[in-house]
């Protein structure tokens, strides 16, 4: 009997534990995590996800359901003069216990999950070692294959030459209660989008039961958290700087090179969206790299590679743009030709790629880049 080959994956959250549970079948499957094991999924994020992340996780035996907090039936967008409602299907997810149960999943898998323990060095020779410390102490590991799904400052992609070019943006996020928002009716359910100069990137409210996130990000290098303070205060929060807020780097979208035994999924393999989105990127991400281990078959990889290059793209459209054109984009997205690209923006066919070449689309994208 042939012995497993053996894959050690850096990172245990959504992109780590999905593809330990979809290579435990046909790899001896080890998972590292620098955190304790009670921190894992308690990032402070929206969590939002179309609702293709339900039908991803059908195959994972697992029911969307368990996992929903609050359901998006619709995102308002505001730029400085004009505002649409935009109909969505949209939900918050309990992004602990999602990965929880992804976990034992793969443990029922015969997965193995080591916590605490951080990655040092990896030295690719006819095996590859890896060195983690907890501690001063020193653990060695050899592997076949090495899987990097340790977030956007990928330790995997740094010791292995394949962090070269990254760009971030930076997002910060606050969690407050919904009297702090003073400006705004913010009630459950309610997610609203702001776009223009003063906003970075963009700038968000989603609402849920107990309370409101309120989240910015933008450029790395700029002054990210003094725009996030200014927001607070746009929207009629009081003592903003006194507000407790938390950051998170996020790659801009731009798929990283692999090598014949390292690999690269979630924000480690830079999969994400223009909007941040970056659950579904990652469970599609793992989803590809077991059809590449199990079959040698690149079509899904080379599927997410041209979607991320579009959203790339989106980036570093929405870069060129001013306060009047995202009050015209907004006008645009109100016939109701446009409304539902939003909602089906992890759904989009030929048809509705055809949609963003129509002439009013394009006639729009060269205003917005040449005047």
């Amino acid at each position: 009997m042939n012995k497993k080959k053996k894959v050690v994956i850096v990172g245990s959250s959504i992109a780590g534990a999905a593809a330990a549970f979809l290579l435990a079948k046909n790899f001896d499957v080890v998972v590292y995590e620098q955190k304790k094991r009670n921190e894992i999924g308690k990032k402070l994020c929206a969590n939002i996800c179309t609702d293709l992340f339900g039908e991803i996780i059908k195959s994972y035996g697992l029911d969307k359901r368990r996992f929903i907090k609050t359901y998006y039936g619709h995102v308002m967008f505001q730029s400085e003069n004009n505002w649409a409602r935009l109909p969505t299907k949209e939900y918050e997810i309990n992004r602990q216990k999602f990965i929880d149960a992804l976990i034992l999943k793969a443990r029922k898998r015969g997965a193995k999950f080591v916590f605490s323990e951080k990655l040092k060095d990896v030295d690719e020779n006819e095996k590859i070692t890896l060195i983690f410390t907890k501690g001063k102490k020193k653990i060695r590991e050899e592997a076949d294959i090495v899987i990097g799904a340790d977030g956007a400052s990928s330790k995997v992609a740094e010791q292995t030459g394949l962090a070269k070019k990254r760009k971030f943006f930076l997002a910060i996020l606050a969690s407050l209660n919904r009297k702090e928002v003073r400006n705004f009716d913010v009630k459950k359910g309610e997610n609203r989008v702001f776009v223009g100069k003063r906003f970075g990137h963009y700038a968000y409210i989603s609402s849920s039961e107990k309370s409101i996130k309120v989240g910015l990000m933008d450029d790395f290098k700029k002054d990210v958290v003094g725009e996030f303070r200014k927001f607070l205060l746009f929207l009629g929060v009081k003592d903003a700087k006194k507000i407790k807020v938390h950051g998170a780097l996020i790659p801009k979208p731009s798929v990283l090179k692999t090598k014949k035994r390292v690999f690269l999924i979630g924000d480690a393999g830079g999969y994400q969206k223009f909007s941040e989105g970056g659950i579904i990127p990652a469970l599609l991400s793992a989803e590809a790299l077991k059809d590449i281990l199990f079959e040698g078959n690149y079509s899904k990889r080379r599927k997410l590679k041209r979607r991320t290059s579009l959203n790339k793209l989106a980036v570093l459209f929405f870069s060129f743009m001013n306060d009047k054109n995202w009050d015209e984009l907004i006008e645009v997205m109100k016939d109701e030709k446009y409304t539902s690209l939003v909602a089906k923006r992890d759904w989009f066919g030929k048809e509705d790629f055809m949609l963003l070449l129509s002439p009013k689309i394009v006639k729009f994208a060269l205003r917005a880049l040449f005047t």
